[in-house]
This record gives C-alpha cells, sequence and structure tokens, in this order.
C-alpha cells in the first residue's frame, strides 16, 4: 500500500490493508468491511485505503457507498487512472450513466489506450443509448485486447441495437470460438438468427441453452417464438406455458403469451395477457390521469379511450367504441390526427380529439371519470367469439369523395375496379409481409379489371417497371397521399369493387368499411388474423390467403386468381 502524509501512529496501515484484503478474498464480508472501515480511519489520504474499501463496497453491492469512497481516494490521488475507472463503474452500478462516462474519459486521459477503461466506457456510453459511440468504443478495445470474451459480447449487443445483424453475428460468432457453451452468447446469437429470419439456426441455439441446463423463462419464451414462427404452434404454447410458470408476471412473456393466445381464440387469457404490453420498456402510455377503467360498472359518466399503436390497430380497436356508447357512456376518443374526420363520421355523438402532446384540455378535464387504452376495451367487449357482431362495418366514408372517385378511376371499358397493395414498410416484418409487384401478374393480367395501385409511398418506378415489361398500366391518383389525407384514402378503398393487399393498414380500413378485401399473408402467424381460418371476426369483409410454405407468394396468387375468377362470374351475373 502507498504511503501517505497523515498516517495516524495508532494503527498500523499496511497491516490494516492486508488484513482487510485477506478477509476480502476469503469472502469474509462484514469483516472486510470493518477492517476497511479502520483502514480509511487510520490513512484517510491513502488513497490505495479508499479504493480497497470501495471495491469491498460495489462487491457488497453497495455503488452508492463506493461512489463517495472514491472520491475520497481520488482526492489523494486526483491523477489515478484506476481509481478513475473504478469510479466510472460504481457510476454505472448507481445508475449514473452520464457521470460514469465523464469517469471513465478522465481514466483515458490518463491510459489512452487501456482496453478495459474502454470497455467500460462502451458500456456507460450504451447505457446513455450512444451506440454508435459505444461501438467504436468496443472497436478500440478489440483492438489491444483481442478476442476478449466480455468485449466482444458487449461489441455484438450494441451491434444489435443498430440492427447492424450481420457484423452482430460476426461478432457472435467470434465469441461463440471462444466460449461454445456460454448461454448468453447463445442467447444473443438466436435473437439475431431470428432477426436475419432463419430460425432453424436460431431455435437450434435455445434448444442448446436447454441441453445445456441453462434455461431460464427468457430461453424459454425465445424457444416459444422460433416454434411459432416455424409455425410449430403446439410446441409454441407448451414452453410459452413453461416461461410462465417460471416467471408469471415477466411483461415480455405475457405479451407473447398473448400472442399465441389470440391466435388459437383464447380471447379472455389473451386480452388479460396483453395488458403487461405497457410494462414493457419499448411501451409507453398517455400521460392521462385519471384513473384506469377496469370494467367498473358505468352509466352517465365520461370515459377517455386513446388509441395506440398504429392506424391498422386503431381502426381494429375502434370497432369497440360502439360497445361503450351502447353502455349510456359519454365517449371521448383520442386518435391519430388522421382519423379524426373518419371517427367522426362514423361515430355520432363522441367527441373525437387529436392525439397531441402535451394532450388536449378535453382528454384532461376534471369531468372525465376513466382513462383507456383502446386495446384494453377488448377484455370487457369481445371476450369471446360471440361478442365480434359477425365483423359488422363500423366506418363510413365521404360518399362524395367515393362517388367522385369512382367515376374517375373507372373511366375505360373495365367494370371491375380492384385496389391493389404488396408492400409493407414496417422495421420489424416488412421483409415478411411484402412482395414485389411483378408477382401479382398473373392477376393483373386478367382482361375486364381496372387494377388500381393503392400503396403508401413512392411506387412511380415499380410501376414504370411493369408497364415496359408487360404494357399493363397501373391506375394511381397521385393527389391522395396514404400517410397524409387518410380520410381520402378510405374514400379510395370505398370506391372499389375489391381489394387485394397483403397485411396492412388498407386491409383494415376496408374491413372496417365492409368493403370485399382479400389479405395475402405469410406462414408467420399474425395475431390479427389468428391461425388457420379464412375469415377474420373483426371484419366480416376479410378473406383471408396464407402460405402453405414459407415465401410461396406465387403460390398464394395462384389461389387468389382461382377465387378472383369466381368474384367476376359473380358480379357479371349480378349485372
Amino acid at each position: 500500500m502507498a504511503g501517505g502524509p497523515g498516517k495516524p501512529k495508532s494503527a498500523n496501515p499496511q497491516v490494516l490493508f492486508d488484513k482487510a484484503l485477506a478477509a476480502y478474498q476469503a469472502g469474509d464480508e462484514a469483516k472486510a468491511q470493518r477492517l476497511a472501515k479502520k483502514l480509511t480511519k487510520a490513512a484517510p489520504h491513502v488513497a490505495d485505503a479508499w479504493q480497497l474499501k470501495a471495491i469491498i463496497s460495489l462487491n457488497a453491492g453497495k455503488a452508492d457507498a463506493a461512489v463517495k469512497d472514491l472520491r475520497r481516494g481520488l482526492r489523494a490521488d486526483p491523477a489515478s487512472s484506476a481509481l478513475h475507472d473504478l469510479l466510472g463503474s460504481a457510476l454505472t452500478e448507481s445508475g449514473e450513466h452520464a457521470a460514469a462516462v465523464e469517469s471513465f474519459e478522465r481514466a483515458l486521459e490518463r491510459a489512452p489506450k487501456d482496453p478495459g477503461i474502454l470497455n467500460n466506457l462502451g458500456n456507460a456510453l450504451r447505457h446513455l443509448g450512444q451506440f454508435d459511440e459505444a461501438r467504436e468504443r468496443y472497436r478500440e478495445s478489440l483492438a489491444q485486447r483481442p478476442d476478449h470474451p466480455d468485449t466482444v459480447f458487449n461489441l455484438a449487443n450494441v451491434l444489435i441495437h443498430l440492427e447492424d445483424f450481420e457484423a452482430a453475428e460476426t461478432a457472435l460468432r467470434a465469441a461463440q470460438k471462444i466460449a461454445p457453451n456460454d448461454p448468453e452468447v447463445l442467447r444473443n446469437l438466436g435473437v439475431v438468427l431470428m432477426k436475419a429470419r432463419r430460425r432453424d439456426e436460431a431455435e437450434h441455439c435455445f434448444q442448446r441453452i436447454v441441453d445445456l441446463g441453462f434455461a431460464d423463462h427468457s430461453v424459454y419464451n425465445n424457444l416459444a417464438m422460433s416454434h411459432l414462427t416455424l409455425g410449430r404452434f403446439e410446441q409454441a404454447r407448451a414452453l410459452i406455458t413453461k416461461a410462465l410458470e417460471m416467471a408469471p408476471d415477466d411483461s415480455q412473456v405475457l405479451v407473447n403469451a398473448s400472442i399465441i393466445y389470440f391466435l388459437e381464440g383464447s380471447w379472455l387469457e389473451a386480452w388479460t395477457a396483453y395488458e403487461a404490453r405497457w410494462r414493457r420498456d419499448l411501451s409507453s402510455p398517455r400521460p392521462h390521469r385519471q384513473p384506469l377503467w377496469q370494467g367498473q360498472p358505468l352509466g352517465g359518466e365520461t370515459i377517455l379511450v386513446w388509441g395506440e399503436q398504429g392506424l391498422g390497430d386503431e381502426i381494429m380497436f375502434a370497432s369497440m367504441i360502439p360497445d361503450l356508447i351502447a353502455a349510456d357512456v359519454r365517449v371521448i376518443l383520442e386518435c391519430d390526427s388522421r382519423l379524426v374526420s373518419l371517427f367522426k363520421r362514423a361515430f355520432a355523438g363522441i367527441t373525437c380529439v387529436a392525439r397531441e402532446d402535451p394532450p388536449l384540455i378535453d382528454t384532461t378535464s376534471e369531468n372525465v371519470t376513466y382513462q383507456v387504452p383502446s386495446g384494453n376495451l377488448g377484455r370487457w367487449f369481445r371476450a369471446g367469439d360471440a361478442d365480434f357482431a359477425d365483423g359488422r362495418p363500423f366506418l363510413v366514408a365521404d360518399e362524395v369523395r367515393t362517388h367522385a372517385m369512382r367515376r374517375k378511376y373507372l373511366s375505360g371499358d373495365e367494370h371491375l375496379l380492384i385496389g391493389i397493395t404488396w408492400c409493407s414498410h414496417n422495421r420489424d416484418t416488412g421483409d415478411v409481409k411484402s412482395m414485389d409487384l411483378e408477382v401479382l401478374l398473373p392477376l393483373l393480367e386478367m382482361p375486364g379489371l381496372k387494377f388500381f395501385d393503392l400503396q403508401y409511398g413512392d411506387t412511380k418506378a415499380e410501376r414504370g417497371s411493369l408497364e415496359a415489361r408487360t404494357g399493363i398500366t397501373l391506375g394511381r391518383d397521385e393527389g391522395i397521399d396514404p400517410m397524409v389525407d387518410f380520410d381520402g384514402h378510405t374514400a379510395q378503398v370505398a370506391a372499389m369493387d375489391l381489394v387485394i393487399s397483403i397485411s396492412n393498414t388498407t386491409v383494415h380500413a376496408a374491413g372496417a368499411l365492409g368493403v370485399p378485401v382479400w389479405v395475402m399473408l405469410p406462414t408467420s402467424n399474425d395475431r390479427r388474423w389468428m391461425m388457420d381460418r379464412e375469415d377474420s371476426p373483426w371484419y366480416g369483409s376479410v378473406k383471408l390467403f396464407r402460405q402453405t410454405k414459407d415465401g410461396d407468394w406465387p403460390g398464394v396468387v395462384q389461389r387468389v386468381k382461382k377465387d378472383l375468377l369466381g368474384f367476376i362470374e359473380s358480379a357479371n351475373a349480378d349485372a
């Protein structure tokens, strides 16, 4: 132990230091803390004394105490990179990540290439959400200390956050060579492989953890989801049940369990588990101050219902607003601003306001008795199949715009107007749900039909390529941007005789309007469309066409074509 001024003569600091260190190394926590306290009293100006006391405090889970000890130590030796580094670690443990970054940076000023400090700085930056900066610090650390398992693993984690899954897999494969049976490496590799849609390989990673005896509830949760994406519903259900037995209150497990319950039509169980979505980090409830409605009897009160998630879910959940109105309750519906005019037209007698931050005054009024997210209504109004009212339409498009659009769009010899969409930009599932426009060619070549592009986004290049190759011209109204003028988009949808689409917001609009809509689905199951059925309890006009094998969109299109021939014959017979 380094000496320092002011050493008391009544105690030998070196003896105390050695005894405290020995007790710490022997695992005698109480004795180590007691001796360390004596040591710092005996040698308050010796940095090593405070450093040892801080290490003992950190080991005991007392990060705040360690921070105080280390700041005392830095008074004695402000140039110590080790003390600044350890202070950064203690601050990280205390959740003071910005202060931790400052400490690690001070440590690096004195030891610029220290791989351990660089790794620790990367961890603090990651906690602050500064993933690009964290990635660079990890790479700098590995340049000095190649193949260090913790740093390789940390780099992989931050690459997952940055959605650089290819690089994350490379890092995790490197970590796997160092520690082939490390359960955390296998877990994260499985997550990356799921993101890459390599489901069989992902399932193997999660199963390997089980086989090694390291499985916890999160492993069974991941394994359940990998089986579900592979179409193994019974295995998925058994595994999610096991995960729930191990962690009945875990929010992620509950939300995934709700997906399985929705798919099989266990409605009440699904809605109950689904409420856990608000306990996940990625979900934030609206800042309304009224108590949450939890099924209390209603009559005459005012309830604030706030829409959640994307436009499609807002529309689907809005199908339960008539149930509230029938309960003799005053409803304030807070929704995406693009839905206000549509919902006002559909639900007479309610107050409909745009979602803003902070909320509009109507949504914070003291006269409002309860507030509830729209998805929570299902627990009370869609607890069983009989509660769905046969999927009857509940939205109404602008009739003037609809009639004008139909006259404009159907101006040639065609007698049926069919809207199409083929692409989703959803960051999580868009690649699975989407297809190339030319996959629809067997439909587009059918005579006597006017196919109309309802796809959101810029489709000019795709339509141009199709026309250049086949001579087929799709209708398109450049005056309507579905992402801006959604009321105009619903008028477009209402002008169609039929909509053929992948799963997206247009489908929900068509179903809610009662327009016939055929939905082409991938093999991966979506809670909204359940499984193994061709209809939807939510919308009576929906017909589902599912892939029978992964990625087989041409097979789906051929089945749609067969039914489209029947649709044309029926339309001709009614003409």
